[in-house]
């Protein structure tokens, strides 16, 4: 491939720090992909949805009133 960044061989602490913070929340939410939805149901627990959802679960989500 051409293009990108090259990677970091040694990220400072705190990028090391966040990144685990990133592991972990995906793992908690049993999603291993991005993008992942997070968000409240109508009982006030939290839902993930992993993947793309596409327009049309967005569409019904907004019109339930999430969005």
């Amino acid at each position: 491939e051409q293009g990108g960044i090259d990677g970091l061989k040694s990220p400072p602490p705190e990028v090391t720090t966040y990144l685990q913070k990133h592991l972990d929340l995906m793992s908690a939410s049993g999603s291993h992909s991005t993008p992942t939805l997070i968000f409240p149901t109508s009982n006030g627990k939290w839902q993930a949805r992993p993947g793309n959802p596409g327009r049309e679960w967005l569409a019904t989500f907004s019109e339930q009133g999430h969005g």
